[in-house]
């Protein structure tokens, strides 16, 4: 590498590290503000602080180069225009292409890294993050059981424990009450008992030892109720806590916390069920119709059914039946096209993300094309005016994104066309900027 690429590198590098940290903070400790709840549980480690901020990494550094990288740009090279280290270096016979040099392989080496990270460690850490904080709030939810207190956060139980050790977090003397089934409730009574967080998705294991299961039906007497179906050494209750994760806000979007081959096994099978469902549809419409020509009756027939109804056949005229089954047969086929079409637009946002993976890396690229012609031609006009047009040409970059994704998800255009809409804008800008900038010079 040349002196003055090497110059230009540093004066690029240093605020890039500096707006890269300080945003990486920002996001952290946003994100921490939206799970505080969670985050400031009794049963809450600083490992599982250093845990989670681990698996976000990946995620907030594809979310914060792009634009640390073009306020370092604007930053950096504005600096030298100012400072007339352009003019000398111009003076000295330095061509303008030079300037374009260190900017652009850094540019591509933060794609690169993006797009690596796209791929695996940012789906990979945002998944193991909505696991592991599952596990946090399940997790609280055995300190949050108080002794002598009942427990009934989540729907359907009711959890008692006599003594709750604080270390442990064992229970002593445990009754619990599944009012989960609309017909009968079950009673659990133990003498000791914990709670295991490890579940898989939103099981909550309850270790329960040394008691008898009661259960009562709908209509029976106390008497009855009371009755003992069973007793236990060692059980195992599996609890639901689907409303306890609800609470997760670290959760990641499903899509987001998947890697790009499963995003597309997913909406191929998206697309095949919404091709069932649009057969099945067309096959219920090229079905004949019920036949309307039925011979007349007799009189005496007549006499006889209008004496003895028969009340298993549906009511009203032939007309009036034929009628009612095609409008059932429509709003089958009609049900069947809004789901079709709802899976096919879901495929269509999968599509679209999994396209955001490589074109949102990208943007460090064509962020480059755009900021070295500004901040080379910025001259006395200071850094404010350069961290606004930073802020400026991200927000224009982010409206373009959304758009793009909108026109994806609508199908107006192909998904990874429509993922690339802001940097064709942005590469075309750059390019005018690029010719202006040599013309001026």
């Amino acid at each position: 590498m040349h002196r003055i690429d090497r110059y230009i590198f540093g004066e690029i590098f240093i605020p890039f590290v500096s707006a890269l940290a300080f945003l990486f903070t920002l996001l952290f400790a946003m994100q921490m503000l939206r799970g505080i709840e969670i985050m400031l549980g009794a049963s809450v480690s600083a490992f599982d602080l250093f845990y989670v901020a681990a698996c976000l990494v990946p995620h907030f550094v594809v979310m914060a180069v792009p634009i640390s990288f073009l306020f370092a740009v604007v930053i950096g090279l504005g600096r030298l225009s100012e400072d007339r280290e352009i003019m000398a270096l111009k003076a000295s016979g330095v061509g303008t292409s030079r300037l374009w040099a260190a900017p652009l392989a850094l540019a591509a080496i933060l794609a690169a890294v993006g797009i690596g990270f796209g791929y695996g460690p940012e789906p990979i850490g945002l998944a193991e993050v909505d696991r592991h904080i599952n596990e946090l709030i399940k997790k609280n939810m055995a300190g949050d059981v108080k002794p002598g207190v009942f427990y009934d956060a989540i729907r359907g139980i009711t959890l008692y424990a006599q003594e709750v050790d604080s270390k442990s977090r064992r229970f002593t003397n445990v009754l619990l009450v599944d009012e989960r089934s609309e017909t009968d409730s079950t009673l659990w009574l133990a003498r000791h008992g914990y709670v295991d967080p490890h579940g898989s998705d939103a099981s909550l294991l309850l270790q329960l030892s040394d008691g008898e299961i009661h259960q009562a039906s709908e209509g029976e007497t106390a008497e009855q109720a009371s009755s003992v179906i069973a007793g236990f050494g060692q059980c195992t209750l599996n609890i639901q806590a689907n409303e306890l994760l609800k609470k997760n806000r670290f959760g990641a979007t499903r899509r987001e916390a998947m890697l790009p081959g499963q995003l597309k096994m997913v909406a191929e099978e998206l697309r095949a069920e919404a091709l069932r469902l649009r057969a099945e549809a067309a096959q219920g419409e090229n079905a004949e119709t019920p036949n309307e020509s039925v011979p007349a009756a007799s009189a005496a027939d007549a006499g006889n059914v209008s004496e003895l109804p028969d009340k298993s056949r549906p009511q009203g005229t032939l007309d009036e039946r034929s009628r009612a089954l095609l409008n059932a047969q429509q709003a089958r086929q009609g049900d069947q096209l809004r789901r079709a079409e709802k899976k096919e637009k879901e495929a269509r946002k999968i599509d679209v993300a999994r396209a955001r993976r490589l074109a949102a890396p990208l943007a460090a690229i064509v962020f480059a094309m755009c900021a070295v012609p500004l901040a080379i031609g910025r001259r006395q006009r200071g850094q404010g005016l350069g961290i606004l047009a930073s802020m400026a040409c991200y927000i224009g970059y982010y409206t373009l994104e959304r758009i793009g994704e909108g026109m994806g998800e609508s199908g107006t255009l192909p998904a990874m066309l429509a993922a690339q809409i802001p940097n064709i804008a942005f590469c075309v800008i750059g390019l005018w900027l690029v010719r202006r900038s040599l013309k001026v010079m």
